[in-house]
């Protein structure tokens, strides 16, 4: 208006979340009335308000035999609870499906949509319940029109770490060319989705890392079938399906909301430790402290082996050894306290002493006894929910969902209470959609930031309702602005 003193407001609101809209814009409306009924005049200058991301996520699942018509069922239960075509998925079946139906289905009812995935063990944790007992189909979806989710694929030869490292940057060449066209994606993608087969998982990780950067959180479990024979298999969305059991499917996801994630063990380390003085290739521990392997490991365990170290036919020990895992020491955590990535022993090889594993370890390394219980694991994995959620910053009300990764030698440990971890799960995610897939290994990142791979131990990557780059409302107008338009730095500079 002319004439007179003017009141100026000039709010912009750059708090970290969550705020309703509606207050803010009660509380404009009445400053609207004061200025027009109470004689003061007032030139209204710009009212910004914060968005939330616009997420959602949707799980759904069937126990139908017949592939096709169970992955209809547990799309159309995804889609009900997302209520928009997904962004990206996850797909996840028994290895005794018929994977190439039930992906072929997918492709129907979700044309152009990109997914990865793979074979899990026995089922899957969903909402309250644990789906075990038979066969099983699993999606689990994400809405987000402002992210971008780019998949790939790839064969393994006898240099995974090249094969990783090539394949994600060929990937990473494409996401940057949408992403430097697409406002709302902008840096580095916010995690890497991966499903490999069982055995490289540490090259892998160090070729993803070359391609991307140590800090791009690398997430997700090595493909597992239900009996160890070797029938998993790993997928992705591109031409029109490719299914490989030799391989590693990996998503690269720019997502627009806010995400957190962890890799937890579910043992705790013993005082019983020694150094690795011999390997044969990066999994086949032959001494620690120059002794036969498997005979200082069965002391630490109090003769735990000694039955089986006098067959001859070099025993699977996977289920014995998950009560005693071995670890190794990662780092520290912000307490000062070691952080333990454990490592699942698979194997005896007693005409020489050796103790088979699932993770690299290399001579000169300390190595642990690791110890736990049932109660332990099913109460750890709720733990780790929610430690993410409290540790991220954001409140339980801003979780839209979230992807796990539950270690298949830990569920199989766990029993017939593995039903008490998916109930404890859900309760610590406040009921949102997720899906826990059952691995041969699992990946995720550690406290120091770095993403690793072990064994016996739980992932998880929870996303939240807050934006990654932050978008505000102009509530008179209507316009949006992102923060990584021009404009926005004139709205900052205004308040």
């Amino acid at each position: 208006g002319g004439g007179g003193a003017e009141v100026v407001l000039r709010t912009v609101s750059i708090a970290m979340a969550g705020f309703g809209f509606g207050m803010k814009f009660a509380a404009f409306v009445n400053l609207v009335k004061m200025t027009l009924f109470s004689g003061v005049k007032m030139s209204m200058k710009e009212v910004w308000e914060e968005l939330p991301a616009d997420v959602k996520c949707g799980v759904g699942h069937s126990d139908d035999a017949d592939t096709a018509a169970a992955m209809r069922v547990a799309f159309k239960q995804c889609m009900g609870q997302l209520a928009d075509t997904p962004s990206f998925m996850v797909v996840a079946m028994t290895a005794d499906h018929d994977h190439r139906a039930g992906l072929d289905v997918l492709a129907e009812l979700a044309p152009g949509v990109p997914y990865s995935g793979s074979t899990t063990c026995r089922g899957a944790l969903i909402g309250d319940k644990a789906m075990h007992g038979g066969q099983l189909v699993a999606v689990w979806g994400i809405y987000d029109p402002e992210g971008f989710y780019s998949p790939g694929i790839f064969e393994y030869t006898d240099r995974p770490a090249d094969d990783a490292f090539r394949a994600c940057k060929k990937a990473y060449i494409e996401f940057k060319a949408i992403r430097d066209t697409k406002k709302s994606v902008h840096g580095v993608p916010s995690f890497v989705w991966v499903n490999g087969a069982p055995d490289p998982e540490d090259r892998t990780l160090a070729g993803f890392a070359r391609a991307l950067g140590e800090g791009t959180p690398v997430v997700g479990g090595s493909s597992a079938d239900n009996d160890i024979s070797g029938k998993w298999k790993q997928w992705c969305s591109l031409n029109g399906g490719t299914i490989t059991s030799s391989g590693c499917s990996f998503t690269l996801c720019f997502c627009s909301a806010l995400v957190q994630g962890q890799l937890f063990t579910g043992y705790n380390a013993t005082g019983k430790k020694g150094l690795v003085t011999q390997m044969e290739g990066t999994r086949k521990i032959c001494t620690i402290d120059n002794r036969p392997a498997i005979e200082v490991y069965n002391e630490w365990t109090g003769g735990h082996y000694t039955e089986l170290m006098k067959t001859s036919d070099n025993p699977n020990i996977l289920a014995e050894s998950s009560l005693y895992p071995l670890g190794q020491v990662c780092g520290q955590d912000e307490d000062g306290e070691p952080f333990y990535r454990s490592i699942h022993p698979s194997q005896i090889w007693t005409t020489t002493g050796a103790v088979q594993v699932f993770s690299d370890v290399k001579e000169g390394e300390t190595i642990v006894m690791m110890s736990g219980t049932k109660e332990n694991v099913v109460n750890r994995i709720a733990g780790v929910a929610s430690h993410i959620v409290r540790t991220s910053g954001f409140s339980l009300q801003e979780v839209r969902g979230s992807l796990v990764i539950f270690c298949a030698g830990a569920m199989m440990f766990a029993g017939d209470s593995i039903g008490i971890a998916a109930q404890k799960l859900n309760t610590a995610l406040g009921g949102t959609p997720y899906m826990g897939m059952h691995t041969f290994g699992e990946q995720g990142m550690f406290p120091d930031g770095l993403s690793r791979h072990g064994n016996l131990m739980f992932s998880a990557l929870v996303v939240s309702s807050r934006r990654r780059i932050m978008k505000v409302l102009n509530v008179d107008t209507g316009r949006s602005v992102l923060a990584t338009e021009p404009e926005f730095e004139r709205i900052l500079a205004q308040g």
